[in-house]
């Protein structure tokens, strides 16, 4: 006679439940706190089960997941055993470096200037080459500034302040601006020294006068929703899986940024998406 203990991986894969311990003995007397359990998850997006060591929390919980997990859509994931995911965000080469051999995934932060995105990238994956990790498995997106007007003049205006934030990143080492052009290089260095961090953000402050527009417009994105579609699948292209986008300065006027938001989201976004 064969005896199966415990849950095959097939199983357990249907169940998209991950990381719970395999269950090798029987869970009875326990109708009552399960259903309790899972009827809070209806309403409640949070559920804390408390008790005493050894009352049986993990199991209890780990019983619950097997049951809801087809509600979502990922599964239940068991926090308490699976490994968190690490993302950093990087600029200079040395700190690009490390982050591609200990992160999951990376963040650069060097501007939109697909040429030093594509050093970032190259960077990172060299960096684990050199370790001996499979490049294809580190994960690379960036920060980008992006304003988006039919305007261009009131798209850069748009940015200006956070771009300098950016732009301030790459003057904070002396490897920092690694992979800039001679003429970004010259812009960056003169934010740092002037950079007013009682004004961090703001496209008023001394040190946002040093951008100027060409700077922008390669450091940023910036422009109608055409231009802004394709500056950032040309940034996909080069091997980002993720942009988070930074769509204004601290000080931009509401109304306006509302009104860029709105082209991303209905004008740029949907593009890239059967791009």
């Amino acid at each position: 006679m064969v005896t199966g203990v415990g849950q095959s991986t097939a199983a357990a894969a249907a169940g998209c439940v991950h990381g719970f311990p395999a269950e090798l003995t029987s869970f009875i007397g326990r109708d009552g706190p399960v259903a309790e359990v899972m009827g809070l998850l209806e309403g409640c997006r949070l559920v804390t089960v408390t008790g005493p060591g050894g009352a049986g929390k993990t199991r209890l919980a780990g019983q619950v997941a097997r049951r809801v997990a087809g509600r979502f859509a990922d599964g239940v994931t068991d926090r308490a055993t699976s490994p968190v995911p690490v993302e950093l965000a990087a600029t200079g080469p040395a700190t690009i470096a490390a982050a591609a051999v200990t992160a999951d995934r990376i963040m650069l932060t060097v501007g939109a200037d697909p040429a030093r995105v594509a050093w970032g990238i190259q960077t990172a994956r060299r960096a684990r080459t050199v370790a001996g990790l499979a490049p294809a498995t580190l994960r690379v997106g960036a920060y980008v500034n992006v304003g988006c007007h039919p305007d261009r003049a009131v798209a850069r205006a748009m940015v200006r302040g956070s771009t300098a934030i950016f732009a301030h990143f790459s003057a904070m080492s002396a490897g920092a601006g690694a992979a800039l052009g001679r003429d970004d290089a010259a812009v960056t260095g003169q934010v740092g020294r002037r950079y007013d961090e009682a004004r961090h953000g703001l496209s008023n402050a001394a040190h946002v006068a040093s951008l100027d527009d060409e700077f922008v417009d390669r450091f940023a994105v910036v422009g109608p929703a055409a231009q802004c579609q394709a500056r950032l699948h040309r940034l996909f292209e080069l091997g980002l899986d993720r942009v988070v986008v930074v769509p204004g300065s601290r000080d931009t006027d509401p109304e306006l940024l509302t009104y860029g938001n709105e082209l991303l989201a209905h004008e740029v976004l949907p593009q890239l998406r059967t791009t």
